[in-house]
């Protein structure tokens, strides 16, 4: 069920590693300075899309996560999980004080019966044997609607609502609370939330069944796609007098090269999360001077990554701790 972590397409590495650095010394990461990408990963899927829709990501070096979802004893890790499309938001769903949870769904039993782990959900995970049939499941399981003969649940005519909310509000995804079925004030119109007869005919059903709620997800993340592929496209952006903290996937060592490496300091960290920090300097240039960082990794493997100095005076707007220019990257949109 899982593999090394350098089976995860290296783009994704990157995405989590950029994540757990931009966290690093918040209060989203109290407690966790030692935190880094862990040595293996699981591929997870969902009922509408082909292929391998998630990659859950270890992380390693976090203080206490809890146990998921069982009364057995904490796996002692961290996760990120990370969406290969755009079907998603990059990161929908991590934790620090929490363990993954395919290892949730072994702790409540499955164990090695586990072949496969399907997204159904924010925090509903189910688990499958080899032969496709039920195993477990974590969270929320997302119930049947159901609509009367001749309408559909997603028919425009209808007026009615029929809604599933948590039975309280909590911030701990650790024991989710049941979901309540609730009516609003107008008529339901014919549409019934009820169990699935077995777990067959809900994943047969599931992109069908939530086709209105995926769609709005997959428009809620172009956005979030939309800043990734510009980034990927041309580059972080470092203005002068600021410095910008790179995580390493593992140990290696790094050069720069470009016309904007003769105004960049490069600082190699020594601590269990491998990093570097790049420090652009006055360059005395009116437009931004783009420089690669190549690193090479003690396995072998190569990484090279794009950024560009900015120079004083130039407006932009920054992501957290990376900042990035949009508009003129856009063509001005």
């Amino acid at each position: 069920m899982r593999v090394k972590m350098s089976e995860v397409p290296l783009k994704l590495r990157r995405r989590a590693a950029n994540h757990l650095e931009s966290i690093r010394g918040t209060d989203m990461a109290a407690g966790h300075d030692q935190m880094r990408l862990g040595d293996q990963a699981c591929a997870i899927y969902r009922p509408d899309i082909d292929g391998v829709a998630y990659w859950e990501v270890e992380v390693k070096g976090v203080k206490g996560p809890k146990a998921r979802d069982h009364a057995g004893k904490s796996s002692g890790l961290g996760f990120l999980m990370l969406s290969t499309g755009g079907h998603d938001v990059p990161i929908p769903h991590w934790s620090l004080d929490t363990e993954p949870p395919s290892y949730g769904l072994e702790g409540k039993g499955a164990g090695k019966s586990i072949a496969r782990i399907v997204k159904l959900d924010s925090l509903a995970y189910a688990a499958e044997d080899a032969k496709g049939n039920y195993a477990s499941h974590i969270g929320q399981f997302p119930p049947k609607i159901e609509a009367a003969l001749g309408l559909t649940a997603q028919s425009p005519s209808q007026t009615g609502e029929f809604l599933a909310q948590p039975e309280f509000r909590t911030e701990n995804d650790n024991n989710p609370p049941k979901l309540l079925l609730v009516k609003n004030d107008r008529s339901t119109n014919g549409i019934r939330a009820s169990g699935w007869k077995d777990w067959h005919e809900a994943r047969k059903a599931f992109p069908e069944t939530f086709k209105p709620h995926l769609q709005k997800l997959a428009e809620y993340a172009r956005g979030h796609w939309e800043t990734e592929d510009l980034i990927d496209t041309f580059g972080e952006g470092i203005h002068e007098g600021r410095s910008l903290t790179v995580p390493l996937l593992q140990p290696g060592t790094a050069t720069i090269s470009g016309e904007g490496a003769r105004f960049v300091k490069m600082t190699m960290h020594d601590r269990k999360a491998p990093a570097l920090t790049l420090e652009a300097q006055a360059s005395g240039a009116k437009n931004e001077l783009s420089f690669m960082l190549e690193i090479k990794y003690t396995d072998g493997s190569m990484e090279t990554l794009n950024y560009f100095i900015v120079p004083r005076g130039t407006p932009s707007n920054k992501r957290d701790v990376t900042p990035h220019l949009v508009a003129n990257l856009a063509g001005g949109k």
